[in-house]
């Protein structure tokens, strides 16, 4: 599957919301894994570094 930049920011912004809980982030979105997950952060640090804070 394909996921859209739309789907790759919402999980990163998941991701941010529970604490940069994979697991939580997983069990809520239910359509990635932990590696996915990681990448779309870090990219998403990429893009906008201060929007959080890193692992």
């Amino acid at each position: 599957m394909t996921y859209t930049k739309e789907h790759r920011d919402k999980a990163a912004d998941v991701f941010i919301r529970f604490g940069l809980s994979p697991a939580d982030t997983i069990r809520e979105l239910g359509y990635l894994s932990r590696t996915i997950l990681y990448t779309w952060y870090r990219e998403r640090l990429e893009e906008e570094p201060f929007c959080s804070i890193g692992i």
